[in-house]
């Protein structure tokens, strides 16, 4: 059904909610899940995360990555720009 807006003004909790469809619907402050089943972000601008991501494949265009420690193995397609490539031992089959 549908509630009206002096209603939807009151509602404190929605303990035991199983579905819930939106239309147009702006969410501000803290969203908060244990299992949550998410299949789309569309017009995600900005993400933060507050622990550990696991994830399978991370995906961006531009990204602003600030430490990989702990990183064991990086493939990379097409071009690295780097001012500077340090490496202990390395397998580099073109250096021109």
């Amino acid at each position: 059904g549908t509630i009206n807006q002096g209603s939807a003004n009151t509602i404190t909790s929605l303990t035991n909610l199983t579905t819930l469809s939106t239309t147009n619907a702006t969410v501000s402050g803290n969203l908060t899940a244990t299992n949550a089943n998410i299949t789309n972000l569309t017009g995600l601008t900005n993400l933060s995360v507050t622990g550990t991501v696991d994830a399978g494949t991370i995906s961006a265009t531009n990204a602003n990555i600030s430490n990989l420690a702990g990183l064991t193995n990086l493939s990379v397609t097409n071009t690295i720009q780097s001012a500077t490539v340090s490496a202990t031992t390395g397998n580099f089959t073109n250096l021109n």
